[in-house]
């Protein structure tokens, strides 16, 4: 008996990055939202955000984490880019915050997706 082998070629889908938009829509709204300055330290916007950062499901990995704070024990860099987000808005580090948005955009894509 003979058998026919079929060799099937591995189609990969085409690979889309997916933007901080994407990943982190409710943060992503907000920064645009706010035209690249941050909210006045102590404001009431300030404080809100603040709190909201440094709870973890309520931050932005934990949103892309469909507010859950599982990251922290599953994933260390997206542990690390959290707290990072939450140290540069206290410091008010506009820049900072940007690459540090840009780090988590480019980990997420590599890592997550």
């Amino acid at each position: 008996m003979i058998q026919d082998v079929v060799t099937f070629q591995q189609i990969k889908p085409k690979e889309v990055a997916l933007s901080f938009s994407d990943i982190s829509p409710t943060w992503a709204k907000r920064f645009e939202e706010c035209a690249g300055k941050l909210p006045k330290p102590m404001s009431l916007t300030w404080i809100r955000w603040y709190f909201e950062l440094k709870r973890a499901s309520k931050c932005i990995v934990g949103e892309a984490y469909n507010y859950s704070s599982s990251y922290i024990h599953n994933c260390g860099e997206c542990d690390e880019i959290g707290w990072r987000f939450m140290l540069y808005f206290s410091l008010h580090l506009n820049s900072k915050l940007k690459d540090n948005q840009q780090r988590f955009v480019t980990h997420w894509n590599l890592e997550h997706v």
